[in-house]
């Protein structure tokens, strides 16, 4: 498959090269070979090298994990990201890199995500004692994307070392995913507490880091970098029904998950919100529903989580409501789900 033909299939949401900067160097040092990962994906070599084109984000994920099968290493994504260190997210990252502290430089980074990933959205959780950076994936539930995870909280962690100094630890990082057989190795790469089979991607830190004074860009280099990234993130930005599947996703698990608070997130008006998603011919409780049935199929297929928790953390009146809802859009128990899809290995290799 060409890249053309893979930049047109339905869905294919597009993502920027840079997060696969000298993977074809890091498979070769490890005694790989990535053309036939490159085949396996339906892309050419010369693509995955060329860091000012945008290629399918199912492909980019597949890839990433088929990488780390191939040479047998786990931590693949960690070594990947000290590679690329620091990493560039073209004027994105220049206009993150001019915030006066890192409250800013995030505000930034979480509020034009789109225009570097179209497939993920990034959410700051403010709190009094801890903040975190969540990681929604429109894609969580459909393809294996651990890898890619891990990179992207590797690049945060780098990122923070870079802006806030080398001693800069983490206070936590989650994973929704089953632990790998090397899960030693992520707690001394970030040096903090790192847990898997949760309820959420995120990386979590002190809040305090949040008001230390960064030494940035002057005020015309910052004008004129928000200008840049503002008028190129109009031609990427999400749809209302995509945002509020992420938003919605990311909400299950508080008791803020209905549709006044997420049209207050989203700056709309509840109603104005109602008929956005009308128009589009579906509904916030549709949404709900299939965004709670699309969490625990992730679950089941990417960790090792029990049936009576899933149940618990999305929410189920009862397991029986959970076996219900499978029933009846697979014709499967959940258990019987979970044995069919959960996967050893990428399909090809």
């Amino acid at each position: 498959m060409s890249l053309s033909k893979a930049a047109t299939m339905p869905d294919s949401h597009l993502v920027s090269t840079a997060p696969i900067r000298h993977i074809a160097r890091l498979v070769e040092q490890l005694g790989g070979d990535i053309d036939p990962l490159c085949q396996l994906v339906g892309l050419e070599r010369n693509v995955i090298e060329d860091m000012q084109v945008r290629i399918p984000y199912p492909a980019l994920v597949k890839l990433m994990e088929a990488a780390a099968q191939q040479c047998q290493r786990p931590d693949f994504s960690l070594l990947l990201a000290n590679m690329q260190h620091p990493y560039n997210m073209g004027p994105l990252g220049l206009l993150a890199n001019s915030g006066e502290n890192l409250n800013e430089t995030l505000d930034y980074l979480t509020r034009y995500y789109h225009l570097h990933n179209q497939s993920v959205k990034l959410l700051l959780q403010r709190g009094e004692t801890y903040s975190q950076l969540i990681r929604e994936d429109l894609w969580l539930e459909k393809l294996p994307t651990f890898q890619y995870c891990t990179l992207t909280f590797a690049h945060y962690y780098l990122n923070m070392r870079y802006a806030l100094g080398e001693d800069y630890k983490p206070a936590f990082v989650t994973f929704t995913y089953s632990a790998p057989v090397n899960r030693g190795d992520y707690e001394d790469y970030f040096q903090c507490p790192v847990e898997f089979e949760q309820p959420i991607n995120a990386f979590g830190f002190h809040s305090y880091t949040l008001d230390i004074k960064l030494t940035r860009a002057s005020t015309q280099e910052k004008k004129y970098l928000h200008d840049l990234v503002h008028r190129l993130a109009k031609s990427t930005e999400l749809t209302v029904v995509q945002n509020v599947k992420l938003l919605t996703r990311h909400l299950l698990h508080s008791d803020n998950c209905s549709q006044e608070y997420i049209a207050q997130l989203l700056q709309i008006h509840p109603k104005k919100l109602q008929r956005a998603l009308k128009d589009s011919g579906t509904t916030f409780r549709e949404i709900r529903a299939d965004s709670r049935l699309a969490l625990a199929e992730h679950f089941l297929k990417d960790s090792d989580i029990p049936l009576t928790v899933i149940s618990e953390m999305l929410d189920f009146s009862e397991l029986s409501a959970l076996s219900r809802a499978f029933k009846s859009k697979h014709q499967l128990t959940p258990r019987e789900w979970r044995e069919r899809h959960k996967p050893a290995f990428i399909d090809g290799l």
